[in-house]
C-alpha cells in the first residue's frame, strides 16, 4: 500500500461505483501529497467512466502537517473533485466512522449527502479540549456527546445516522436510484408533444 487510500470500483446492488477508504493503520490516514493525488485520480476514474455513485468511507486524523502547504492545498482540490461529480450527475456520498479529525472532516462536507456510523465518536475539527477552550470566552458547556454521531445529526451536520456498516450498502443504493430516477425525469420532461391546433380551436 502506498497510500492511506485503498479505493475500488464495480458495482454495488447493480449501480457502478467508485469507493474510497481511508485507512488508519496507515499513518493515521493522514492525508497528503500523495492521497491527494489518489483521490483525484479516483475521482477523474469516475468521470471518464460515468458511474452512478462515488462514496467515501472517512476515518482520518486529518491533513498531514510535514506535507506543508502541499497537504493543505488539497482541502480546495477535493472540494473541487466533489464539484465536478455533482455536476456530472454522480452522486456523492460520504460515511463517516469515528476518529475524522482537522482538515478531513473538513473535505467529507463536499458530499452531497453525509452519513455518520452508530455510535462514531471523535469527529470534529479539533479535539474536545482545544474547542472547549475555544467556547470558555462565552461560559458555554460543551455537549456530553459533542463529536459523536448524535451530535452531529442533532446538529444538522450530517443526513442521518447509519445503524451498522451493514446497513451501509441499503442506505447507498435506496438513496442513488431515487436521485438517478429523479435526475432522469427532470431529464424527460419535455418529452411530450402538444398538438397546437387543438390549442388554437375556438
Amino acid at each position: 500500500q502506498e497510500s492511506a487510500l485503498l479505493i475500488g470500483h464495480g458495482k454495488i446492488g447493480g449501480l457502478k461505483a467508485v469507493a474510497v477508504g481511508y485507512n488508519f493503520s496507515f499513518g493515521g490516514a493522514a492525508f497528503s501529497q500523495r492521497e491527494n493525488e489518489h483521490f483525484l485520480a479516483s475521482a477523474q476514474f469516475a468521470l471518464e467512466n460515468k458511474v452512478d455513485v462515488f462514496v467515501s468511507i472517512y476515518q482520518s486524523g486529518g491533513k498531514n502537517v510535514q506535507g506543508n502547504l502541499h497537504s493543505l492545498k488539497s482541502m480546495s482540490t477535493v472540494q473541487m473533485a466533489h464539484t465536478m461529480l455533482k455536476q456530472k450527475n454522480i452522486v456523492n456520498i460520504g460515511i463517516l466512522e469515528s476518529k475524522i479529525t482537522g482538515g478531513t472532516f473538513v473535505d467529507a462536507f463536499g458530499n452531497q449527502f453525509l452519513f455518520a456510523i452508530k455510535n462514531s465518536t471523535d469527529n470534529l475539527f479539533s479535539g474536545k479540549r482545544v474547542s472547549a477552550s475555544v467556547r470558555s470566552s462565552d461560559s458555554a458547556q460543551m455537549p456530553e456527546d459533542f463529536g459523536t454521531s448524535s451530535f452531529l445529526e442533532r446538529s444538522g451536520m450530517c443526513d442521518g445516522v447509519i445503524e451498522s456498516r451493514l446497513d451501509m450498502k441499503e442506505k447507498i443504493v435506496t438513496l442513488t436510484k431515487v436521485l438517478l430516477k429523479k435526475a432522469e425525469q427532470v431529464k424527460n420532461k419535455s418529452n411530450v408533444k402538444v398538438d397546437k391546433s387543438i390549442q388554437t380551436a375556438s
